[in-house]
């Protein structure tokens, strides 16, 4: 497992890549981030995860758009 620092739509977080499984042969990656603190230390965080190619998941994490209400 590889964990390094992310940002989804402004807001700090981390990027983890691994595996879907034990056999290590279906990677995957995961973005948790707090929508509602810049320094993401807030109440509520938001884990997206994608066993989708990687060059793909980084269009699709950095499309996100979170708004709190």
């Amino acid at each position: 497992m590889q964990i390094e620092p992310f940002t989804v739509d402004g807001h700090s977080g981390v990027m983890v890549k691994g595996y879907a499984n034990e056999e290590q042969s279906k990677p995957m990656d995961i973005a948790a981030f707090s929508p509602e603190d810049d320094s993401s230390t807030g109440e509520i965080i938001l884990i997206v995860g994608s066993d989708l190619p990687s060059e793909i998941i980084g269009r699709i994490f950095n499309s996100i758009h979170v708004e709190v209400l």
